[in-house]
């Protein structure tokens, strides 16, 4: 009798062993990604508890270019709409615009310590860092400035 519950217990540690197993080898095969939770609209900042975590396949999302991280979103500003349960592409989020196309902006000119200040047009949108094309309002010339955080355009002579 004892010989027959050994041989049913060992039987049970490896039946648990295997499904064990099975569980890990299932959960190899997932990973979970950012989506939305409600309807991001473009222009808005994607902020924490307007996404959720979705458990998917790996293979399903192989080689698809979309957001894996939510750190990579949060701050970001949605280029298109956003669709609860989607994945999010790469190019559907940008850094949040600064300067705005057809508002007025501060332009500074910087050269050898003198500091020229002017009200400008811009004629492009941009986020930090990026290069664009504005109308100087006092003499129509195009000028291209480098936004600021602050939302000044910078142009330094050279």
């Amino acid at each position: 009798m004892k010989s027959v519950a050994r041989k049913l217990s060992a039987v049970t540690l490896v039946v648990i062993a295997l499904s064990n197993g099975a569980t890990a080898f299932a959960q190899s095969k997932v990973t979970e990604i950012p989506v939305p939770n409600l309807v991001i609209y473009p222009g808005d900042l994607i902020e924490e508890g307007m996404l959720t975590q979705q458990r998917v396949l790996k293979r399903s999302i192989a080689g698809m270019p979309i957001h894996r991280h939510e750190d990579a979103i949060l701050g970001k500003e949605a280029k298109r709409t956003l669709i609860p349960g989607h994945p999010i592409a790469l190019n559907a989020t940008r850094e949040p615009l600064i300067v705005r196309r057809g508002t007025l902006a501060k332009l500074i000119f910087r050269e050898d310590g003198l500091e020229i200040i002017a009200v400008v047009e811009p004629l492009q949108s941009g986020a930090v860092g990026e290069t664009v094309k504005a109308k100087n309002l006092d003499t129509g010339l195009q000028v291209v400035g480098v936004v600021q955080e602050d939302g000044t355009l910078l142009v330094e002579g050279g």
